[in-house]
């Protein structure tokens, strides 16, 4: 693997990892104010 896929591997790993976490926390939110909760 040379250098350069390996640092866009990683760069993209990262953005992935990332947008994951927005999203699962986004959905959690509105899972949550749908049933009625409340997230402290």
């Amino acid at each position: 693997m040379t250098k350069a896929l390996k640092i866009i591997s990683i760069i993209s790993f990262v953005m992935l990892a990332t947008i994951m976490s927005v999203v699962g926390v986004w959905a959690l939110s509105t899972l949550d104010f749908m049933v009625g909760g409340d997230i402290p």
